[in-house]
């Protein structure tokens, strides 16, 4: 299994890489819109809209379509308030998470709020996405890493120590060891962008890369939580040995707007 995820991690993130460097912003847009538009189709069927009838498979995609289009060629004053927005939401699906761990008899989210979370998830990851490579690929890559060491650091120490369990309601997997080994190695990353980049507010940054980290287990959870309501164990199938791109993006989508944040208060007067 760890060599089946191993290899599909490989064969995805080596071209995307490339293509994160070498593609002009406006294929970039277009890559990210499909991407996230599949990634709507499974958080859609998660939320419980049917795609068995034509009629209704085609007005879901058509309106995701038009929110993503909408969302990339927004003027960049209205995308700063969305991604203001989002950060806001996502403190709220704190909330969530919490009620759904410690409730004795945790209640069905209907799906006009599961509609609103996956809302939540595309969003800012559309107007992150292409708005970071157009400024600087190298910007979008920092996100990358961040959660991606987020998430290795959480699998790696999680299996080797375990111990209590997070959110044992939610997803009986993750540990609170595992927690504290993703939010190491993102802080360590974080530390690392600093020192290589020789940034100010130094202390600022890596603090940030805590929060990073934590919305990026908030982001895992939460799809964990539609999943589990949706009693399905992946997203989709589309990766083998990862499920579905809501599998292998929910941390990222989380993430978005806060690193967003980041950047907006803390390093864009240098860019």
């Amino acid at each position: 299994m760890l060599s089946t995820r191993f290899t599909t991690a490989v064969v995805i993130a080596v071209p995307m890489l490339l293509l994160l460097f070498y593609l002009p912003p406006n294929w970039w847009r277009l890559l990210t819109a499909l991407i996230m538009l599949v990634t709507s189709w499974e958080l859609l069927r998660l939320a419980g809209f049917s795609f068995a009838h034509t009629a209704q498979a085609v007005v879901l995609w058509l309106l995701a379509a038009l929110v993503i289009a909408v969302l990339l060629y927004l003027p960049w004053f209205w995308q700063r308030q969305l991604i203001h927005l989002a950060c806001g939401g996502w403190l709220l699906m704190l909330g969530v998470i919490v009620h759904a761990q410690t409730s004795a008899a945790t209640g069905r989210l209907n799906r006009t709020v599961k509609l609103l979370i996956a809302l939540l998830f595309v969003v800012p990851t559309v107007i992150v996405v292409a708005a970071m490579q157009a400024i600087s690929p190298w910007l979008l890559l920092a996100l990358l890493s961040l959660v991606w060491a987020a998430d290795v650091g959480a699998y790696f120490v999680g299996r080797s120590i375990g111990g209590m369990k997070m959110a044992s309601r939610i997803s009986p997997n993750k540990t609170v060891s595992g927690l504290v080994g993703g939010m190491l190695g993102a802080t360590l990353v974080a530390a690392g962008w600093v020192w290589y980049l020789q940034l100010p507010n130094a202390a600022l940054l890596i603090a940030s890369g805590l929060v990073i980290a934590l919305m990026s287990v908030a982001g895992d959870l939460l799809a964990s939580l539609l999943k589990r309501q949706a009693r399905r164990k992946d997203s989709s199938s589309l990766l083998p040995g990862h499920g579905g791109l809501v599998d292998r993006l929910d941390s990222l989508m989380a993430a978005a707007p806060f690193y967003a944040l980041t950047v907006e208060l803390l390093l864009y007067p240098l860019l």
